[in-house]
Protein backbone atom coordinates (compact mmCIF):
# COMPACT_ATOMS: atom_id res chain seq x y z
CA UNK A 1 0.00 0.00 0.00
CA UNK A 2 2.63 2.17 0.73
CA UNK A 3 3.60 1.81 -2.97
CA UNK A 4 0.59 2.33 -4.54
CA UNK A 5 0.20 5.73 -2.11
CA UNK A 6 3.73 6.67 -3.44
CA UNK A 7 3.06 5.91 -6.92
CA UNK A 8 -0.08 7.77 -7.30
CA UNK A 9 1.38 11.24 -6.48
CA UNK A 10 0.61 10.19 -2.65
CA UNK A 11 -3.24 10.31 -3.64
CA UNK A 12 -5.18 8.63 -0.53
CA UNK A 13 -8.04 6.76 -3.11
CA UNK A 14 -6.04 4.43 -4.73
CA UNK A 15 -4.81 2.96 -1.47
CA UNK A 16 -8.37 2.91 0.11
CA UNK A 17 -9.38 0.82 -2.63
CA UNK A 18 -6.43 -1.62 -2.52
CA UNK A 19 -7.61 -1.80 1.00
CA UNK A 20 -10.84 -2.55 0.40
CA UNK A 21 -10.29 -5.00 -2.07
CA UNK A 22 -7.43 -6.72 -0.21
CA UNK A 23 -7.69 -10.38 1.38
CA UNK A 24 -6.99 -8.79 4.55
CA UNK A 25 -10.19 -6.64 4.98
CA UNK A 26 -12.26 -9.83 4.38
CA UNK A 27 -10.35 -12.03 6.26
CA UNK A 28 -12.50 -13.68 8.80
CA UNK A 29 -10.51 -13.03 11.89
CA UNK A 30 -10.77 -8.71 11.29
CA UNK A 31 -14.97 -9.54 10.63
CA UNK A 32 -17.15 -9.00 13.73
CA UNK A 33 -14.76 -7.21 16.26
CA UNK A 34 -16.70 -5.62 18.66
CA UNK A 35 -15.37 -2.26 20.02
CA UNK A 36 -14.84 -1.57 24.06
CA UNK A 37 -17.51 0.67 25.43
CA UNK A 38 -15.36 3.25 27.19
CA UNK A 39 -16.05 1.70 30.70
CA UNK A 40 -14.84 -1.62 29.18
CA UNK A 41 -11.92 0.10 27.85
CA UNK A 42 -11.16 1.42 31.21
CA UNK A 43 -11.86 -1.49 33.39
CA UNK A 44 -9.58 -4.47 31.28
CA UNK A 45 -6.91 -1.54 31.46
CA UNK A 46 -6.91 -1.55 35.24
CA UNK A 47 -7.57 -4.83 35.22
CA UNK A 48 -4.72 -5.71 32.87
CA UNK A 49 -2.18 -3.68 35.33
CA UNK A 50 -3.35 -4.92 37.97
CA UNK A 51 -3.71 -1.50 39.22
CA UNK A 52 -5.28 -0.23 42.63
CA UNK A 53 -8.35 1.97 42.55
CA UNK A 54 -9.77 4.27 45.14
CA UNK A 55 -12.90 6.58 45.02
CA UNK A 56 -10.93 8.96 42.87
CA UNK A 57 -10.07 7.01 40.00
CA UNK A 58 -13.46 5.86 39.79
CA UNK A 59 -14.91 9.59 40.00
CA UNK A 60 -12.01 10.14 37.12
CA UNK A 61 -13.36 7.54 35.50
CA UNK A 62 -17.56 8.98 35.41
CA UNK A 63 -16.54 11.92 34.04
CA UNK A 64 -14.12 10.95 31.68
CA UNK A 65 -16.70 8.46 30.17
CA UNK A 66 -18.74 11.74 29.70
CA UNK A 67 -16.30 12.95 27.42
CA UNK A 68 -16.43 9.87 25.40
CA UNK A 69 -19.95 9.23 25.12
CA UNK A 70 -21.07 7.35 28.21
CA UNK A 71 -22.62 8.70 30.71
CA UNK A 72 -22.95 6.13 33.59
CA UNK A 73 -26.74 5.07 34.89
CA UNK A 74 -27.94 7.52 32.21
CA UNK A 75 -28.19 5.85 29.09
CA UNK A 76 -29.55 7.38 25.72
CA UNK A 77 -32.83 5.44 25.79
CA UNK A 78 -34.06 2.00 26.94
CA UNK A 79 -31.75 0.09 24.77
CA UNK A 80 -28.62 1.74 26.14
CA UNK A 81 -25.36 3.30 24.59
CA UNK A 82 -25.70 2.59 20.40
CA UNK A 83 -22.06 0.97 21.40
CA UNK A 84 -19.60 -0.82 18.69
CA UNK A 85 -18.25 2.03 16.13
CA UNK A 86 -20.18 4.46 17.38
CA UNK A 87 -17.25 4.46 20.75
CA UNK A 88 -14.73 5.24 17.82
CA UNK A 89 -14.66 8.31 15.75
CA UNK A 90 -11.59 11.06 15.24
CA UNK A 91 -12.53 12.75 18.88
CA UNK A 92 -12.97 10.02 20.60
CA UNK A 93 -9.93 7.78 19.79
CA UNK A 94 -7.72 10.66 20.79
CA UNK A 95 -9.46 11.20 23.93
CA UNK A 96 -9.18 7.23 24.64
CA UNK A 97 -5.45 7.84 24.64
CA UNK A 98 -5.48 10.59 26.32
CA UNK A 99 -6.94 9.23 29.01
CA UNK A 100 -4.76 6.06 29.29
CA UNK A 101 -1.84 8.26 29.26
CA UNK A 102 -3.44 9.96 31.77
CA UNK A 103 -4.21 6.85 34.03
CA UNK A 104 -0.63 6.18 33.61
CA UNK A 105 0.61 8.80 34.83
CA UNK A 106 -2.25 9.15 38.21
CA UNK A 107 -0.54 5.76 38.95
CA UNK A 108 2.23 6.50 41.31
CA UNK A 109 5.45 5.09 40.23
CA UNK A 110 6.57 3.33 43.80
CA UNK A 111 3.31 1.42 42.93
CA UNK A 112 4.17 0.42 39.59
CA UNK A 113 7.77 -1.00 40.85
CA UNK A 114 6.34 -2.97 43.47
CA UNK A 115 3.96 -4.37 41.07
CA UNK A 116 6.84 -4.69 38.82
CA UNK A 117 9.13 -6.19 41.19
CA UNK A 118 7.57 -7.44 44.27
CA UNK A 119 8.77 -4.68 46.57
Amino acid sequence: MAQTFISNNFEITPVLRQLFKSEHFFDEYNIGHLIKSPIENFVQFVHTLSMPYDDGSVTGLFYMSIDEGQTLFNPPNVAGWPGHRAWINETTLALRWDQISYWIQYFPYSVWYQLRYGG
